[in-house]
């Protein structure tokens, strides 16, 4: 018999997303027309609604916080991933007429200050850095983490790490090409994903680029140095690939900054994109992914909805097991 949680897992929503839509509640059209169509896929038909001894999860929580450790405002509203997420937040937040609070903390320490009241639950972006959760007790806080890597015993709300990288290969074996690389941060869960899953579409496993960023100029929000992309490093990583690949490759890059730059070191080098090299970007970034053939869409806001789901679900429910939830992506053309 189909539940609820299948209703769930088949659109890509958290249980009490599919829970809202049952009761009529505020959820966002795209959410709850993927959710009535599951509903109709799966011939879901819903049991009898209990009258009593019901408890509302959206009065339970009045505040949600955003966050974002390692980062101060000004690098977090520069960042496509971020802001994706923020932005999914912020909207799920809206249709359930609960306040959102953004919060960057740029050093670890400042967890051990950081305090939630009654009727408050946070959503943790921890990035690369799950330890530094370690100094905070989570156990017994209204908490999810979103994005990056789960913490024991913590909802989590992701993007399908391994389909990224399955559909990445897909379209890479489409257009013919039988050598690939990966460019990205060494410890990217991305890069890890697309090596192990090309074993299986190409004669040989991806080779990866690393890519480094490099310290920019100190921000006037607080003092702290952003990072950037180290183009001089990139254009030298790949020059060997541009000078002895047999044509046509793939290149999957971690993110569409990283593509369009890919993309014209390619150009300079005397490689004609889209025929003698296939790049692949990810993330979808409204500007960026305009400068390459193919990206990955993340629905990161996708993810920030989720997260608020959780929170609510754990509120309501605070002995509930806790839950993993990935939303799935999609390509772009």
């Amino acid at each position: 018999m189909t539940t609820i949680a299948d209703i769930a897992e088949a659109a890509g929503v958290s249980t009490g997303t599919v829970a809202n839509v049952l009761k009529d509640r505020p959820v966002g059209d795209a959410r709850r027309r993927r959710v009535l169509a599951e509903m109709k896929r799966l011939d879901y038909t819903p049991r009898p609604r209990r009258r009593s001894g019901t408890i509302k999860a959206d009065r339970l929580l009045t505040r949600i916080k955003l966050i974002v450790v390692g980062h101060t405002f000004g690098s977090v509203s520069r960042h496509p991933i971020y802001m994706n997420l923020v932005h999914g937040v912020e909207r799920a937040c809206a249709e359930r007429r609960v306040s959102c609070q953004l919060t960057a903390l740029p050093d670890p320490e400042s967890l051990d200050k950081f305090e939630l009241h009654r009727g408050q639950g946070a959503v943790l972006f921890l990035g690369c850095s799950p330890a530094w959760a370690k100094r905070w007790d989570l156990s017994e806080r209204c908490v999810v983490t979103a994005l990056g890597r789960p913490l024991p015993g913590i909802d989590h709300a992701d993007y399908d790490h391994p389909a990224v990288a399955k559909l990445a290969c897909e379209y890479l074996r489409q257009r013919g090409v039988e050598q690939t690389y990966v460019v990205a941060p060494q410890d990217g869960d991305r890069a890890r994903a697309f090596l192990e899953a090309s074993e299986g579409f190409f004669p040989q496993a991806a080779s990866s680029i690393h890519i480094q960023s490099i310290a920019n100029t100190a921000n006037a929000d607080g003092g702290r140095l952003d990072r950037q992309l180290d183009l001089n490093g990139l254009e030298k990583g790949l020059q060997p690939i541009f000078a002895q690949a047999d044509t046509p490759f793939g290149i999957f890059a971690n993110s569409d900054e990283v593509a369009a730059h890919v993309r014209q070191i390619a150009t300079r080098h005397g490689l004609v994109p889209d025929r003698d090299v296939h790049i692949l970007g990810c993330n979808n970034d409204a500007i960026l992914s305009t400068m390459v053939s193919a990206s990955i869409d993340l629905h990161l806001e996708r993810v920030g909805e989720a997260a608020v789901d959780l929170l609510h679900g754990r509120a309501a429910e605070p002995t509930m097991a806790r839950r993993h939830l990935l939303v799935q992506p999609t390509l772009r053309t």
